[in-house]
């Protein structure tokens, strides 16, 4: 009974597909309610050059690290990730940027970026955070210009804000150390307790000291 219902079914659809002038072929055609998969073979040589470009590619990337000393550990860089990502969706025809501009605009561009980026954790994040280097080439190095350098740098992250102060055992760098703790001791030490110290008695002026020497002391 399935069968004929069946018959039946495929006969209508072959007579009204003759009546709209489809070939009558169909008589002998399979209807399947099941799509017939689509296969799609690779291009062995296709891939071959895929893989050649690729090589090349490659090949070019390390050559620029080499020739310019990048360690290799820069290609886990999440940064250098992202560059090779943006270069492939950049428009067609991208050429990286000109020496000059990148000298001259986009590092400020850069350290305006980088900063943006900080603010939200530089108030809230109490560990060690890398903030600037300078270039102290051609310049003495004499106690003064690093005992600048350093209380300029004190200044701008904040004086709550640094745990440590390091410099090597140069003798420039020892006398600039002293000169720091100096003005750290000045800028810690209020006038006012040092009045009060002043008028205190020996005893009192015994234990401010200590105070003071504790607060100075490195492993406070």
């Amino acid at each position: 009974m399935k069968d004929r219902v069946r018959y039946d079914k495929v006969r209508r659809i072959v007579e009204e597909a003759e009546k709209s002038g489809v070939s009558s072929s169909l008589k002998n055609s399979t209807i399947s309610t099941k799509p017939k998969p689509i296969i799609v073979k690779a291009n062995p040589i296709a891939s071959a050059f895929n893989v050649m470009e690729r090589d090349i590619m490659d090949l070019k990337v390390m050559r620029v690290l080499c020739a310019n000393g990048i360690p290799f550990n820069v290609l886990q860089n999440p940064q250098f990730c992202e560059m090779v990502i943006a270069i492939n969706n950049a428009p067609k025809g991208y050429k990286a940027p000109s020496y000059a501009k990148a000298r001259i605009i986009l590092l400020d561009e850069c350290k305006i970026d980088v900063e943006k980026h900080l603010a939200l954790v530089k108030d809230t994040c109490r560990e060690a955070m890398f903030m600037y280097a300078d270039d102290f080439s051609g310049i003495e190095k004499i106690g003064n210009a690093i005992v600048e350098y350093l209380l300029k740098a004190i200044e701008e992250v904040g004086l709550f804000n640094v745990l440590q102060v390091i410099t090597n055992n140069a003798s420039n760098c020892k006398a600039a150390r002293k000169e720091i703790e100096k003005a750290l001791a000045t800028t810690i030490v209020l006038k006012s307790w040092k009045e009060w110290m002043k008028n205190g008695d020996k005893k009192m002026r015994t234990m401010g000291a200590l105070v003071v020497e504790t607060i100075s002391d490195d492993d406070f």
